[in-house]
């Protein structure tokens, strides 16, 4: 749904990978960029739905510390010169970059 809001002008499909990896596909979305700000709202919806314990089981809400999810999350798109089959290629490695970089203090 959120993605659905943040892309509305575009044709979008959200599909889970495996195990707990999920893609966003936007058609349309002019660069890597506009993905990365999907990213980041997706992130801030996820920290204040864990802030609210919305997402965990009620039997987890009362224990401490609690645990809630994250997201880390990685963007490419055509646009940008990449061909259409190594989109996700690429995407995956943006995450490994960014997710370094925040275990590094350099990103939120």
């Amino acid at each position: 749904a959120l993605a659905g809001e943040f892309f509305k002008d575009k044709r979008v499909v959200t599909a889970r990978l495996g195990g707990d990896e999920f893609a966003v596909i936007a058609s349309g979305a002019t660069n890597a960029a506009e993905g990365k700000k999907f990213i980041e709202l997706a992130r801030n919806e996820v920290e204040l739905m864990n802030a609210r314990k919305e997402l965990l089981p009620k039997g987890l809400r009362r224990r401490k510390p609690v645990n809630g999810i994250s997201i880390s999350g990685g963007a490419a798109s055509t646009a940008e010169g990449i061909p259409a089959q190594d989109v996700l290629i690429h995407a995956d490695k943006s995450m490994y970059v960014e997710k370094q970089e925040r275990h590094e203090g350099r990103s939120r």
